[in-house]
C-alpha cells in the first residue's frame, strides 16, 4: 500500500504523467482508508444513538448532504463558495479527489493532505486520540 502510494506522489510532480498499472490498484488502498474513516465515524454514532429511530435521522442530516456537497454527484467548483468550503472539512470529498484521479488513470493532486485529512478522520474517532 505505501509502495503504491508513494509511486502515485513520485509520478504526481511529472507533467503529463500517467499512472502505468491498473487503475483499481492506485484506489484500493485510498477505498480501505476511506472505510477506516466512515467505520470511525459510525462506531462513534451507534455508541451516541438512543434508539434505532436516530440512524434515519442521521442518513437524513449527515450523509445524504455530505454526498451532495463532496463533488460526488456535482462538481465541487459549481457549488456556492460556502458550500466549497464546507466540503473540505468532509471526509468525502478528500476520497473522491484521490479516487476519481486514480481510477481515471492520472495522479492526484494534493495527495498527501487528502490521505492527512482521511488518516485524521480515522484517528480521530477510532483511536480516540
Amino acid at each position: 500500500m505505501v509502495r503504491i502510494l508513494s509511486e502515485i506522489r513520485v509520478r504526481s510532480t511529472l507533467p503529463d504523467a500517467r499512472l502505468d498499472k491498473p487503475p483499481i490498484l492506485y484506489a484500493l488502498p485510498v477505498i480501505a482508508l476511506t472505510g477506516l474513516a466512515f467505520a470511525s465515524l459510525a462506531m462513534v454514532i451507534t455508541a451516541l444513538a438512543p434508539s434505532y429511530a436516530y440512524f434515519v435521522s442521521y442518513q437524513t442530516l449527515v450523509l445524504t448532504p455530505m454526498l451532495l456537497l463532496c463533488g460526488a454527484v456535482f462538481p465541487i467548483t459549481q457549488l456556492p463558495d460556502v458550500c466549497q468550503q464546507a466540503a473540505h472539512f468532509l471526509p468525502l470529498a478528500h476520497a473522491i479527489d484521490l479516487i476519481r484521479p486514480a481510477l481515471l488513470g492520472r495522479p492526484a493532486a494534493g495527495m498527501g493532505a487528502h490521505i492527512g485529512a482521511l488518516g485524521i478522520y480515522w484517528r480521530r474517532y477510532f483511536v480516540g486520540v
